[in-house]
């Protein structure tokens, strides 16, 4: 399994590394042989385009980890079928033009969505959103998909382990 996560204010890299990934591997029963992979998505900001990704990570993270290549997304070495889960933030603005929010998933976001749950990829592509409860009605809103993706479920700010384990029975009941 691929976990790739776009990460402004560094809430969604904490849930990642200090929950969701450890969750999905005693709940998912990976072992060590099979671990999961984790790449970032890296752009200048949640309005610009996709950059990079950073090369997978084996967790558990090892001394060094931070060490790695910028790949473009078709670089990533996944095999046939391997499921993919999106961890993104939301954000909201409000566009008084229109009288209506816009713009809650990161553009880089829908790009690697676009890539992953392409039907010619035929691998379960899950998503997981973060936000901010303050946003009311809009709180882990996203918009922009191009292709259906499996909402694996929620998690506030830098998330819980409650949120994780959601988020893990969701992807289990899938694979």
């Amino acid at each position: 399994m691929l976990i790739i996560y776009y990460s402004n204010a560094e809430n969604t890299h904490r849930f990642v590394n200090n929950h969701l990934w450890g969750v999905l591997i005693k709940d998912l029963d990976i072992d060590r042989d099979r671990a999961i992979k984790v790449s970032r998505i890296l752009a200048p900001s949640p309005h610009d385009h996709l950059t990079a990704v950073t090369s997978p990570t084996i967790f558990p993270i090892r001394e060094g980890a931070d060490d790695h290549d910028d790949l473009r997304l078709a670089e990533i070495p996944l095999t046939a079928g391997e499921p993919v889960l999106i961890v993104t933030p939301t954000y909201g603005r409000f566009n008084h033009e229109i009288g209506a929010g816009e713009n809650y998933t990161p553009l880089p976001v829908k790009e690697v969505a676009s890539f992953f749950s392409h039907p010619s990829q035929a691998r379960p592509v899950f998503y997981a959103t973060g936000g901010n409860r303050t946003f009311g009605p809009d709180f882990v809103k996203q918009d922009g998909f191009p292709f259906p993706l499996i909402h694996a479920g929620s998690f506030e700010l830098s998330g819980s382990w409650t949120e994780a384990l959601e988020i893990a029975a969701t992807v289990k009941a899938y694979l």
